[in-house]
């Protein structure tokens, strides 16, 4: 037996000649031992501290099975993470104890009015409420009736009249709320430091929305998580591609909505150095900046391959929180034995967690991995599109149920869509975030109101209600000249002996105290 006082032959190398370690030596061994630690914990091994070869052998000794059916060995496999076995554990139920419904009502969204005083257009003058309801009512108008330009919707010619946008606001006054549109105050030069952080224009709207959004409703007990994408194709540090969305290229959302397409949380994404989500762990922070207040209540989140992990799930199940999804292969403690085993069409294999958690592998046309913490891999019926009876894991067919909830929501903004070119990002963000609003009041319109609209209706009222509301302060009324007595007949005024015009001033102007001149007359009326 070798005496411990002795250093190892790996040890002798990294010592110096005098027989002392320096701080280099130190280094070295300390890399060594956590490079071999990372390997170690990351192999899957089975009783006899190897891999496991279950596949191996059932190659080399093929057995007769029965279809759809796929024998394995009762073998545990171990790594530094879990114990996965074939036999079944399934989480203790979790009920959901969270109370869906409307909070308050009705609901009321408050928009930011900070709009700086040291705008670069000198006509500006203060915004009011009633204006600004003006303004946000013609600029959801624009999403009914497209045009290519801005300036289209104020022409007169008979391709163009429209009488909504002329008799409601006009088009400078429109283009300048446009352009002084902000949702913070930009710091002053000079006087004070510039945000480190990114989206400082746009999350003081940001937190106003999901403030409301807390307090108005508490979601259902099914939510689902995805990414969405505003379309940019401007410059911008933190411009994203995704290949598989509508957009590819823009500004990526994370969003956190019910089974019906309510959006509850979004999380935009500005780039590594986020100190919230940014950084190593990113997609699990997101995860749990969007489940912030969510968890504990008893929630089922449905999510994808992007999001899951076993160590994802397992923090959420701590937390009485099904999640349910697809898996990628290359995660961390994934049970290799699934993850290698070759299946043909219909066959199913799956290992759980003393915890409960089941990872599954099924193959209709191609491999589906899937992670569950509510499922295990029960098989049910399914009629297919073709009317063809299917047979298919349950948390599969609960996932294509449950997951459809960001799409549903980016396909009913897709529909009138009020966007237009614009060079500041933050403007486009705002827009969007506003038309999730219209959304939204949209769903809940349907939920609770006892009636149900199509969007295209209920875009209409809520268009009419706030050019209504507004016009009673920001339109004057127009005059009318009423008829008087006796024969009044204009007149022009006649020239002097320099063959000029002597004008005079506008009586009827005169009484709304507004001083304009005219050169036509009326001879009978006095003045």
């Amino acid at each position: 037996m070798d005496d411990p006082a002795v250093p190892s032959k790996r040890l002798r190398k990294t010592t110096s000649s005098e027989g002392m370690l320096t701080s280099d030596d130190l280094n070295h061994i300390m890399n060594w031992s956590s490079d071999e630690d990372a390997d170690s914990g990351s192999s899957w091994s089975g009783g006899n501290g190897g891999y496991g070869d279950s596949s191996d052998d059932e190659e080399e000794n093929p057995e007769p099975v029965e279809p759809n059916v796929v024998v394995q060995q009762t073998q545990s496999i171990q790594n530094g993470f879990d114990i996965w076995h074939e036999d079944k554990y399934m989480a203790q139920p979790i009920s959901f104890t969270g109370t869906t419904g409307l909070i308050v009502s009705p609901a009321e969204i408050f928009l930011s009015e900070n709009i700086t005083d040291k705008s670069r257009i000198t006509k500006w003058k203060i915004l009011t409420v009633a204006e600004f309801k003006v303004f946000l009512g013609l600029l959801y108008h624009m999403g009914t009736i497209r045009t290519n330009r801005l300036q289209d919707y104020w022409k007169k010619g008979y391709l163009f009249d429209l009488p909504c946008f002329n008799s409601r606001m006009s088009r400078d006054r429109w283009m300048l709320i446009l352009r002084c549109l902000h949702f913070a105050k930009n710091p002053a030069q000079n006087y004070e430091p510039q945000p480190r952080n990114r989206l400082y224009k746009i999350n003081p709207l940001l937190d106003i929305f999901h403030e409301n959004i807390d307090r108005i409703q508490y979601p259902t007990r099914v939510l689902a998580m995805d990414e969405s994408m505003v379309f940019w194709r401007g410059c911008l540090v933190f411009r994203q591609f995704i290949h598989g969305k509508r957009h590819k290229y823009g500004i990526k959302m994370y969003v956190l909505t019910d089974s019906l397409g309510f959006v509850l949380k979004c999380i935009i994404y500005f780039g590594s150095n986020d100190t919230e989500v940014g950084g190593k762990g990113h997609v699990t922070n997101v995860v749990k900046k969007l489940l912030e207040g969510k968890l504990g209540v008893g929630h089922s989140i449905y999510m994808d391959n992007y999001y899951n992990s076993v160590e994802l799930a397992q923090y959420l199940l701590n937390n009485n929180t099904y999640c349910t999804g697809t898996l990628r292969a290359n995660r961390k403690n994934n049970p290799q034995e699934v993850i290698k085993k070759k299946l043909n069409k219909g066959e199913m294999i799956q290992r759980f967690t003393q915890e409960g958690t089941c990872i599954m592998k099924w193959r209709d046309r191609r491999d589906v991995l899937v992670i569950s913490t509510e499922y295990d891999g029960t098989l049910v019926e399914e009629i297919n599109k073709k009317g063809n009876q299917i047979t298919k894991p349950k948390a599969i067919l609960q996932y294509n149920k449950f997951m459809g909830g960001i799409d549903h929501s980016d396909q009913m903004l897709s529909y009138y869509s009020c966007e237009h070119k614009t060079m500041r990002w933050y403007k486009k963000l705002g827009i969007h975030i506003l038309q999730i609003i219209l959304v939204n009041s949209h769903n809940l319109f349907n939920r609770y109101s006892g009636s149900k609209l199509n969007l295209y209706e209920f875009r209409l009222s809520v268009i009419e209600s706030l050019i209504k509301e507004g016009l009673e302060t920001t339109l004057a009324p127009r005059f009318t000249p009423q008829p008087k007595t006796g024969n009044h007949y204009p007149k022009m005024v006649e020239r002097n002996e320099n063959k000029k015009k002597k004008v005079r001033r506008c009586q009827e102007c005169v009484k709304t105290k507004k001083r304009s001149e005219t050169d036509i007359y009326c001879p009978t009326c006095p003045g």
